[in-house]
């Protein structure tokens, strides 16, 4: 078995599921259309960034790179 089947859950003796992977991830699986199978989904939600940390990267570079005004302050609510 692959890890395209998905992550074993040891203390629940089976593997994620896609809304678990999902969630992991930052990502909020409400209002989320599905178009592709549970394991191409699964492969793609792996292969994702988590969003805190783009927010992380974004909230450094976007003043840094001068794209935001300077008197606009961003927020790291990861910080």
């Amino acid at each position: 078995v692959s890890r395209a089947a998905g992550h074993w859950v040891t203390n629940r003796g089976r593997r994620m599921r896609t809304d678990e992977m999902m969630r992991l991830q930052g990502m909020d699986e409400k209002g989320f259309v599905q178009v592709v199978s549970d394991r191409q989904l699964g492969k793609q939600v792996g292969n994702a960034m988590s969003q805190n940390i783009l927010e992380r990267i974004m909230v450094s570079l976007l003043p840094a790179a001068g794209l935001v005004p300077r008197n606009c302050t961003l927020h790291d609510r990861w910080q």
